[in-house]
């Protein structure tokens, strides 16, 4: 093969090849170079992955070659209509297909083409070498001829086939699978291709042997990936590599995400976010190097856990003008007295949301209509359309109204609102049952009705059917600096940060085995990974694991949402996920103990919902009736204290809030060791060590020792003075001393063992269960 690379001022290529039902998948960077001929192409470690020389690419008859090739933009203008054309023919090859067929490619940003070659399915086995790919650029990457053997589909080596019955994990592995034909390559660039959510069946053949596979991610979607069932003697690792190859996750036994279970020696790869789209890698290998025809067998599977925003792969049909639409993050806005036509409820689980903004004293009507769409439909209606319409309070999360038919005679849907601040409230339409269609179509309407009269579907003032009463007023303070904000104008850019949607990433809702996202993990790692691995005795910083993973609003972000995961004693953010991941900032704590006892629910910066202090026990169990609870700090949190240093802790807190005096002299652990100024409050001596103490820690990949946290990053400056209380603590009335900080509480139980005295509150359960009146899963 004679390819010609041609000197480039901003292209960049990076070409990946599948052969669907060979499983064989390779990947090359072409190098910039002038001039030069191309014998052999490498990957980025200079290994070669594509020797033309021998042939190693094939297609079978009836097979499908896709050539995906990336083109990225490194210069300072925008590319427009760059497309890319397949020429020549080859014999056995019936179509060439390229999509897209253009495109345009930002500044520092990239598009990958797909070249679909498909074989005839009757062919003879021959080598092809005139399929030649180009581009259209004025400075082009120029020519690369692809060159690959041809041949009968009898020499393919048989993959799995996705059929409509879904395949769960065994009971029992059969034997069988250490065919040299079923046998997976040991090497990537001949992984056997798999799809998600079905059980492969496989086997360590011999000592030694490794078995890799392939699958497709999609961005910002999360896999689980995990060995569900191995014969016993196995010890099988997992790796898993990125579309560059690099190794991105690895993991030898499952309870080093989950120390509960401690007899799990299977791996498995939990809730990984791909950060990009393409071709992915798994290796699996036996620690030991056994292996056997029929007693080294396992069963493997990947799991999509994805939750919202990702619709399945469907014709233009179910894509209306105003898709993506499916998030409150990606709202579209509607102005006053608008009416959107042509709303799809497409595909099944669809959601369509709105952001609106509305005015104290004003009345909306939101509704939906399908009467532009009726004809040949059973009663009027249009056929399995029945709208179901939800109104969110500014934060895109806080239910205020509901409603689905608007009357007896309509399976449309509308709310009346009467707002009491203003902002951009946000409404979602669903359709009963999530059901799907194209043909599920409507027309909505947001109408704003003149000063002193009603309006809605029936014009007729109080005969409105559905929610009509005013909602659930949304508290102050005002969520805008501006006191009398305007609609922004469609066409420039809104004062308000959420107005422009398009560009945040989707989220994940949901429970999870383990962290949300890689950076949480290390945090998590440095405090508590040697506990969950017994190296060290002393009470949690975080959590013995990752609990549930929420998309929360924050006004000042893009989007409007933020990343959260909570552990038992906290809660972990993201911010910024484009932010710098080597800052000690990219991963914040959030401030929950000051909403728990305030009783504000912070949604922005200086932006807040107002609800009642948290009656939940702060420091004993959760059915204590003793023991103050976070409302018990309401009155004392904002009362400054002066510097007492060397006195000792002498005030007692009742459960009511108030504090009497108590006589604390004869325990050295609560002297004052340490005034601090920001928020005016001592901290004892007991709480002091705890927060500044060296001790086994986990990082850059080992263990060593060091400090344990950085305590002002992870708990916050204190909000109160320390107080002596009386708790329930399993079952038994005790002594405890107690200290809230802006983000986490502290307690100090004399009577526990040496390691637990002093423990962190489960801050992250007590505030989900405040926040969302549930309890936090994984």
């Amino acid at each position: 093969m004679n390819t010609k690379i041609y000197s480039l001022r901003w292209l960049h290529v990076l070409i990946i090849v599948a052969v669907c039902g060979v499983g064989f998948i390779s990947q090359y960077e072409v190098a910039r170079a002038t001039g030069t001929s191309l014998s052999q192409v490498l990957d980025a470690n200079g290994t070669t992955v594509y020797n033309p020389s021998v042939n190693d690419l094939r297609l079978l008859a009836g097979g499908v070659l896709n050539v995906y090739v990336r083109v990225t933009n490194t210069g300072s203008t925008a590319l427009s209509s760059v497309s890319l054309t397949a020429a020549g023919t080859c014999a056995g090859v019936s179509s060439i297909t390229i999509n897209p067929s253009s495109d345009t490619i930002p500044t520092n940003s990239f598009k990958v083409y797909t070249i679909q070659i498909v074989a005839n399915s009757t062919v003879t086995t021959g080598t092809c070498t005139a399929i030649t790919i180009s581009d259209n650029t004025t400075v082009p990457v120029g020519a690369l001829n692809i060159q690959f053997n041809i041949g009968p589909a009898a020499v393919a080596t048989a993959t799995p086939v996705l059929t409509s019955t879904r395949v769960v994990s065994p009971t029992s592995i059969a034997s069988g699978f250490c065919s040299t034909d079923n046998d997976p390559g040991s090497n990537l660039q001949w992984a056997t291709i798999v799809v998600p959510d079905l059980t492969y069946n496989q086997g360590i053949c011999t000592a030694g042997d490794v078995d890799a596979f392939s699958i497709a991610l999609n961005r910002d979607k999360v896999y689980n990936m995990e060995v569900t069932q191995a014969d016993p003697g196995l010890d099988l690792i997992m790796e898993l590599y990125d579309p560059l190859f690099r190794l991105v996750a690895v993991n030898d036994d499952f309870y080093e995400h989950n120390s509960a279970e401690s007899s799990n020696i299977n791996p498995q790869i939990p809730d990984y976010r791909a950060p990009m789209d393409g071709v992915y890698y798994i290796r699996i290998r036996d620690a030991t190097g056994y292996g056997g025809s029929t007693a080294g067998t396992y069963s493997f599977k990947v799991t999509n856990q994805s939750y919202g925003g990702f619709a399945p792969i469907n014709s233009g049909v179910c894509t209306d003008k105003y898709e993506p639409d499916g998030l409150p993050e990606q709202a579209r806005l509607i102005l006053s007295n608008q009416r959107q036509n042509d709303h799809r409820l497409c595909p099944t689980g669809d959601a369509d949301w709105v952001m609106f903004f509305a005015k104290v004293g004003s009345t909306y009507y939101f509704y939906t209509d399908t009467r532009n769409y009726l004809g040949g439909t059973i009663n009027s209606q249009l056929a399995g359309t029945d709208t179901v319409m939800t109104l969110f309070d500014r934060d895109g999360v806080s239910f205020m109204a509901t409603n689905d038919n608007v009357d007896t005679s309509s399976f449309d849907s509308q709310i009346r609102f009467q707002p009491t601040s203003d902002g951009f409230y946000f409404l979602q339409v669903k359709n009963t049952g999530d059901i799907g269609s194209a043909d599920i179509k409507y027309d909505l309407v947001n109408e704003l009705c003149l000063p002193t009269q009603e309006c809605g579907r029936t014009n007729g003032g109080g005969q409105i059917a559905g929610i009509t009463e005013t909602p659930t007023p949304s508290p102050a303070p005002d969520l805008f600096v501006e006191t009398t904000p305007t609609v922004p104008d469609a066409a420039t850019d809104a004062v308000f940060i959420r107005a422009n949607m398009q560009d945040s990433r989707e989220l994940f809702n949901g429970p999870l085995q383990s962290f949300i996202d890689k950076a949480f993990e290390l945090v998590w790692n440095r405090s508590d990974r040697p506990i969950a691995r017994q190296q060290v005795t002393r009470s949690w910083l975080w959590g013995p694991t990752g609990l549930m993973a929420r998309a929360e609003g924050y006004l000042q972000l893009a989007g409007g949402l933020r990343q959260v995961q909570y552990f038992d004693k906290g809660r972990m953010e993201i911010n910024n996920p484009n932010g710098n991941r080597q800052s000690p900032w990219f991963v914040t704590s959030g401030l929950l103990v000051r909403e728990l006892i305030s009783g504000n629910m912070q949604v922005g910066n200086n932006e807040f919902i107002n609800r009642e202090s948290s009656a939940v026990p702060l420091a004993g169990d959760p059915g204590d009736t003793v023991g103050p609870t976070y409302a018990s700090f309401a009155n004392i949190i904002n009362v400054r204290s002066s510097d007492r240093t060397d006195a000792t802790v002498d005030q007692r807190l009742m459960r009511d809030g108030s504090v009497v005096p108590f006589n604390g002299s004869g325990v050295p652990a609560a002297t004052i060791a340490k005034y601090i100024p920001e928020t005016g409050h001592n901290i004892p001596q007991v709480f002091f060590a705890y927060l500044t103490k060296d001790d086994v820690i986990y990082v850059n990949g080992r263990t060593t020792k060091g400090r344990v946290m950085d305590w002002i990053y992870t708990m916050g400056y204190p909000i109160s003075e320390a107080y002596w209380t009386r708790a329930t603590i399993a079952g038994v009335e005790q002594w405890v001393l107690v200290q809230p900080f802006e983000r986490r509480v502290l307690t100090y139980v004399p009577n526990n063992p040496a390691g637990w005295q002093v423990e962190q509150g489960n801050v992250g359960r007590h505030y989900y269960r405040w926040r969302y009146g549930a309890e936090p899963t994984n």
